[in-house]
């Protein structure tokens, strides 16, 4: 078997390339066929999956260190990308999503760093933390549409006739997808929240009332963000800061948490 760091290299190379496919499909040059393409991002994530085993289950526990975390992170992002590919013309997320994949996978290798959480004995905080996980990566790829939202009314205001804009999905698409993604992020946050409650009620403590008071704030955003959509219509700049907001909001959170950092006194 290839030494992790051969394979991390490996991962992270597939990854850089795939980006710069993107990147030259954007720009009207030809590439490698997409069958080709997708078998690659496959290749990368099982790759990717295979180090994030290594570095995470450990005998003594669970290693959820920031870098392991933000990897697993990424990793969801990539593996929502990559299935919503098959379905929706998206593949231009790949060029944002890849890059800090390559990137991530590496500095976990590089710079694992120690945050051992003992699961095997509780699996109701094991799968409290897969869904809050899968959660943030859901809605951390509400934010990417909601940049390339950005950019892409940026370029319409500036020349409306750039080819780059007739190499990705229409505005319209976009934000069409951008409020169904944030509406599967908001269901599931709201499962966060409840589970979160019901099943450490007996456990408050700073740390846990910190998580509840970030949570709750992104929570408040997303509900405010789509009750404007639906009874005030708001799309464009209004969609784009309210999902940025409430993903900086739970980012904050999870560093904060890999961190062991506390800004609510015990």
């Amino acid at each position: 078997m290839m030494p992790p760091l051969s394979i991390a290299l490996t991962t992270a190379t597939g990854y850089f390339v795939l980006s710069h496919q993107q990147w030259r499909t954007l720009h009207g040059a030809t590439v490698m066929p997409v069958l080709y393409q997708r078998l690659a991002l496959i290749l990368m994530v099982g790759l990717h999956a295979f180090l994030l085993y290594r570095g995470i289950d450990l005998g003594v526990g669970q290693n959820l260190s920031l870098l392991n975390v933000m990897s697993q992170l990424m990793w969801m992002i990539v593996l929502i990308v990559m299935m919503l590919t098959w379905f929706q013309p998206l593949e231009s997320l790949i060029l944002f999503v890849a890059p800090f994949a390559g990137v991530l996978v590496l500095l976990a290798q590089w710079f694992p760093g120690y945050h051992i959480i003992q699961t095997a004995g509780d699996p109701k905080t094991l799968w409290h933390i897969l869904l809050a996980l899968f959660t943030f990566s859901v809605l951390c790829l509400a934010a990417l549409l909601a940049v390339l939202m950005a950019m892409q009314e940026h370029m319409l205001r500036r020349d409306p006739s750039q080819r780059l804009l007739q190499q990705i999905p229409p505005l319209e698409s976009v934000e069409q997808s951008l409020f169904a993604v944030i509406w599967v992020g908001f269901g599931l946050l709201s499962c966060v929240l409840l589970t979160s409650v019901m099943a450490f009620h007996q456990e408050f403590n700073a740390d846990l009332i910190q998580k509840l008071v970030l949570t709750g704030l992104a929570w408040l955003t997303f509900a405010a963000l789509l009750g404007g959509r639906y009874f005030l219509g708001w799309r464009g700049r209004p969609a784009i800061r309210g999902t940025l907001i409430g993903v900086g909001l739970l980012m904050v959170l999870v560093v904060l948490s890999s961190l062991g950092i506390a800004w609510i006194a015990p």
